[in-house]
C-alpha cells in the first residue's frame, strides 16, 4: 500500500546516481565485480562494512572515466580447488581438516 517502496540508499553527486546491484550474501562468500573495461575484483563479503539503509554506501571499486560496472555476483566457496580436489585446511593444533 502507498506505493512508496523502501529507500535503498541516499544517492547524490558525490556517490553516484544509480545503484548497480544489491544481493544477499552469506558469511564466507565472496563478491565479484566486473567492469566493461575487463577489470574485476573479488572481495570477501565479510570484509564489506555494513551500513544503515539511508547511508551513502560503501565504495568497493574506484572506476576510471567512462568505465561502468557490468556484473556483480556472489561467489560461494564449495571447498574444492580449480582441479576439483578437496581443500585441506590446517588447524592451529596441526590437524588437517578437509572442508
Amino acid at each position: 500500500r502507498g506505493g512508496q517502496g523502501i529507500t535503498n540508499m541516499a544517492l547524490s553527486a558525490k556517490n553516484g546516481t544509480e545503484v548497480v546491484a544489491t544481493l544477499p550474501v552469506l558469511p564466507g562468500e565472496d563478491v565479484m565485480l566486473v567492469t566493461d573495461n575487463g577489470r574485476l575484483i573479488r572481495l570477501r563479503a565479510d570484509e564489506v562494512r555494513l551500513t544503515a539503509r539511508p547511508s551513502m554506501g560503501v565504495r568497493l571499486l574506484r572506476l576510471s572515466g567512462g568505465e561502468h560496472v557490468t556484473s556483480v555476483f556472489a561467489v560461494a566457496d564449495d571447498g574444492t580447488d580449480e582441479a576439483g580436489d578437496e581443500t585441506v585446511i590446517e588447524t592451529p593444533d596441526g590437524d588437517a581438516d578437509g572442508e
